[in-house]
């Protein structure tokens, strides 16, 4: 019969509904909230109320499941009877539909061996409304603890020409056994475990004795995070007390230690209302997978019958490299704090990769265009691990504090691979020679290689002419503000960085003459077309294995950044994307000078012979050229 059904999950934009995470029971209604919600006249048994349900009590939680067509449906869930719940009393049903659409609605209690036959049953005689529409039992049902009982709400839909009457089954949350049983064409299927979700429908009762401050650890998340950091493990809770939750204390055993722990919280009183805290844990000097013991000792400051969980943290030493791809220009008013970004990680972290792709305007110098196309959204702005939010390089996803967070963040995901490079120059210094090594920690399939070429100390050649010098200029529209107002914090070494663009900084003028820039993108495997080329590596390895890989990347720096070059500060990137296009890891190592090549003092002009030379800055040479330059394939001292 499922094969009949045309299932489709949905977000309701026109409703603001989305999907959420759920746990079990939830609510707690009383007269106000119940009477808001078109309750048949005369329904005063459900004054004071609770809810129960498999999902919050929320319209705006819940998203569409379809039928796809005209008939007559039901929808039900199991409610198993513990012993909070023995010798309480259905009253009522709260029911949700996304329009008024909805035609001949009933709700009913069934037994749980038979859902098509209702035990007890009662029909809406009101207008359906978008949102939860409750209706009154005549009597209530008594619940015996050890039984279960389906309870549910059938429904007409006359004609499906909306998408809201072909879509009308509202759900939420991750689905849990019991959660959904729909009915199409006169047949019931349990669809719990199918992942759909669990219907939004509430169940009202009365006489429910909950305990003063009562609740039940639900969950509590293993953790991965960098040796001598702090970790912070998730825990959640569920609430079935009659008083709000104010406050826990829980106890944390890690390490042979255990700490003792006093939070506030916020939950409201009534049955499922769920709640989170962080537990935080010191990571070890060593790597490896340390066991990890919550337990709850007092509820609002109260002694309850303490509950534990255990979970796990990961704890590794950093051998991730984490890149942050950096989207700049000249130009950009506001890409000094991109620049401060950058330069703050650079210094600060030995595990950073930065690459700065300078496409924001193409008068910059270093304007380079081949290299990926990963969706930029504005300057300055950046992805980590192209597994980010495009984010700030300055104060990171969602405009945080600042990017370090977001950095730690990412530098402590797991690598799936481990990476070596090499690179070296040809004679002609305008092509790379790219070596990797990479060794699969985990099974992996569609994995590809990308290798970058970045340069260091870029900045413009003395004695430029003025065109030349416009162009190296940083536009910078933190020149008008105090640092505060900038938004930079000079007593943090980040926000100190900052300060120098602001008004009576080091580079507080509209336009920075003399800015060296770092880790420039100034070739790729990447075409002009954004195309990666660099082919052959394994679409699929097992762990343990290794492959090794070699490509020939090309000095695509455009003619001034060239001229600025110091090719004794050029390095070679390359970086492993996994199955979701984000980097798995990386790795980056100085281009060196091709093996072979020696060093010999010569008293003759670098122009002597029709063979061409270059500096170590990638210039033609010149018969007033001095120092160290290379020519027939050998370094040269030009006196």
């Amino acid at each position: 019969m499922k094969k009949a059904i045309l299932f489709a999950l949905l977000l309701w934009a026109s409703a603001g509904l989305q999907a959420q995470t759920v746990f079990k029971k939830c609510g707690n209604l009383g007269l106000g909230a119940t009477s808001a919600q078109g309750i048949v006249a005369g329904a005063a048994s459900l004054a004071n109320t609770m809810q129960w349900g498999y999902t919050e009590a929320d319209i705006n939680g819940l998203g569409g499941l379809g039928t796809g067509k005209a008939g007559t449906f039901g929808v039900a869930i199991l409610m198993p009877v513990d012993e909070l719940l023995a010798n309480a009393t259905i009253n009522g049903v709260s029911v949700p539909f996304s329009s008024s659409e909805p035609t001949e609605v009933s709700v009913f209690i069934a037994a749980q061996s038979d859902v098509s036959t209702p035990i007890v049953s009662k029909a809406f005689s009101g207008k359906v409304k978008a949102g939860y529409n409750t209706i009154a039992l005549d009597e209530p049902y008594a619940l015996k603890q050890g039984e279960s009982v389906y309870v549910g709400y059938t429904f007409t839909i006359t004609a499906a020409s909306t998408q809201t009457a072909q879509y009308p089954i509202l759900i939420g949350g991750s689905a849990e056994k019991g959660g959904l049983t729909i009915m199409t064409g006169g047949q019931w299927d349990d669809l719990s475990s199918e992942g759909y979700g669990n219907s939004g429908l509430q169940v009202l009762l009365a006489g429910v004795n909950l305990p003063a401050n009562n609740v039940t650890l639900t969950g509590f998340g293993s953790v991965t995070g960098l040796s001598g950091r702090e970790a912070k493990c998730l825990a959640a809770f569920e609430s079935t007390s009659s008083n709000a939750i104010k406050s826990l204390t829980y106890a944390v055993e890690f390490q042979g230690q255990t700490a003792t722990h006093d939070i506030q919280t916020n939950v409201s009183a009534g049955f499922g209302k769920k709640g989170y805290f962080s537990v935080p844990v010191s990571l070890p000097a060593s790597a490896g997978t340390y066991p990890v013991k919550l337990t709850l000792t007092k509820v609002n400051g109260v002694d309850i019958k303490p509950q534990s969980l255990e979970s796990t943290v990961q704890c590794y030493v950093p051998h991730r490299n984490t890149v942050v791809e950096e989207f700049t220009g000249t130009q950009c008013h506001w890409c000094p704090r991109g620049w401060v970004g950058m330069e703050y990680l650079k210094k600060t972290y030995p595990h950073f990769i930065g690459i700065a792709v300078h496409q924001y305007n193409s008068s910059d110098p270093m304007y380079n265009v081949n290299y990926a196309n990963l969706k930029w959204s504005g300057a300055p702005g950046c992805f980590i691990d192209r597994a980010s939010e495009f984010a700030d390089p300055y104060y990171g996803e969602g405009y945080n504090e600042n990017i370090e967070g977001d950095f730690h963040y990412y530098a402590s995901q797991e690598p799936s691979v481990d990476i070596e490079v090499s690179g070296t120059f040809q004679p002609a210094m305008d092509k790379v020679d790219a070596k990797a090594k990479v060794s699969f920690l985990k099974d992996c399939s569609k994995h590809t290689i990308v290798y970058v070429l970045t340069a260091d100390d870029l900045t413009c050649p003395a004695g430029a002419s003025a065109t030349v010098q416009s162009r190296w200029q940083q536009w910078n529209n933190y020149s008008g503000f105090q640092p505060e107002e900038g938004d930079f914090d000079p007593t943090t070494e980040i926000g100190a960085l900052g300060a120098k663009f602001c008004k009576g900084g080091e580079y507080g003028v509209s336009k920075v003459s003399g800015l060296v820039f770092n880790d420039v993108m100034v070739g790729s495997s990447y075409s002009s077309a954004h195309l990666n080329q660099a082919s052959g590596f394994p679409t699929a390895a097992t762990a343990g294995e290794t492959a090794e890989h070699s490509y020939t990347v090309k000095l695509t720096a455009g003619t001034y950044a060239k001229a600025a070059l110091d090719y004794e500060k050029v390095y070679v990137v390359a970086m492993v994307l996994d199955s979701n296009g984000h980097i798995a890891n990386a790795a980056k190592a100085k281009v060196q000078i091709p093996e072979g090549i020696g060093t010999v003092l010569s008293d003759t002009s670098a122009a002597s012979s029709s063979a061409p030379a270059y500096d170590l800055q990638g210039r033609a040479a010149t018969a007033a050229s001095h120092g160290i330059v290379v020519k027939d394939g050998k370094k040269m001292l030009v006196k």
